[in-house]
């Protein structure tokens, strides 16, 4: 009955509804990739490149000798927001392999 409702209402103000079923492999919200089977591989990896795409930064600026504060700072607002970016949601389903590439990623950056 809804469903007739709403193809009404898409008739009705010159709407056209696509009654056919389709399937979508994944989807991308709020930065995180939500697969149909809820592998997070693909967040992972996303996660990976943008972190090796600053570590080359982080290093740039470790060569003029910056303070300590100054490096964490650095650190805190462009690595933990790439890694902490809906953590709640992938990191308990992540595998292991997943998860350990993630580490090769972080500890260079945190030294």
């Amino acid at each position: 009955k809804e469903v007739e409702r709403l193809v009404s209402w898409c008739s009705h103000n010159n709407l056209v509804l696509n009654t056919q079923s389709t399937m979508v492999d994944s989807c991308h919200f709020l930065g995180t990739t939500i697969t149909q089977d809820l592998k997070w591989a693909p967040t992972i990896i996303s996660i990976i490149k943008k972190a090796q795409q600053r570590i080359y930064f982080l290093w740039q600026l470790k060569k003029f000798i910056l303070p300590v504060h100054s490096m964490r700072q650095f650190y805190t607002a462009i690595f933990e927001s790439i890694f902490l970016t809906s953590l709640t949601v992938w990191y308990a389903g992540a595998s292991t392999r997943n998860k350990k590439k993630l580490q090769c990623v972080v500890h260079p950056a945190e030294k």
